[in-house]
């Protein structure tokens, strides 16, 4: 979220000091580009706004100023709150199948008297476990339909004992290779818990489908 905040004020900052170049056309010094781009038409052109950044950073004395970098950069940060925007539904749609995938279990353990093991894993939610120890009255059809992968594609994770506090941990590891966003959400988080707590209270078990 930190990242997203100063993501925003640096496209406002930089968005007047972008239309003003635009407004008045100054020429360009950077290479290969000759006139200036507007953000709109950077953000419409991936391979020229990386263009332009690339020569911005390798000559970030001289360009600093140049309208093509300061309406690339605008843009580049415009594309990043896009992404933060993008990371917020997904992590919604995460923390939504988490609570599910942790209700679940719940009705395992008061059925069966445990939850299963780590070797089990969330396959004892939609398959009766036949290794030790085997549910003796595991619900007929299972606890979910299916189980879902993550808004990022790959599958929910489960350790049993927890972590965090809890007897399971459930969780995803995000978008894994995006650096400034957290990589884990999981069952422990306030969130998930709050989401859980209403599903157990309506009794709705469904996933996000992912």
């Amino acid at each position: 979220m930190q990242r997203r905040t100063k993501n925003t004020l640096g496209v406002l900052a930089l968005l007047p000091l972008a239309v003003a170049l635009t407004a008045c056309k100054p020429a360009t010094k950077v290479a290969d580009l000759d006139r200036v781009f507007t953000v709109d038409e950077f953000s419409q052109d991936i391979g020229l706004r990386q263009k332009a950044l690339a020569a911005c950073s390798a000559n970030p004395g001289e360009l600093r100023t140049d309208p093509n970098c300061v309406n690339s950069i605008a843009s580049h940060l415009g594309a990043a709150t896009e992404e933060d925007r993008t990371y917020q539904i997904k992590r919604l749609a995460a923390a939504q199948d988490i609570a599910v995938i942790s209700t679940a279990l719940k009705l395992y353990k008061l059925d069966n008297g445990a939850y299963p093991t780590q070797a089990q894993g969330l396959q004892a939610l939609i398959e009766k476990p036949t290794t030790e120890p085997i549910p003796t009255n595991w619900k007929e059809n299972g606890y979910l339909t299916d189980l879902p992968k993550d808004p990022w594609g790959r599958p929910y994770q489960l350790t049993n004992p927890g972590n965090h506090g809890y007897d399971l941990d459930v969780y995803s590891f995000g978008p894994g290779s995006d650096s400034y966003h957290p990589l884990i959400m999981g069952s422990w988080q306030d969130d998930v818990r709050a989401l859980e707590k209403t599903y157990v209270e309506k009794g709705s078990f469904e996933t996000s489908g992912q």
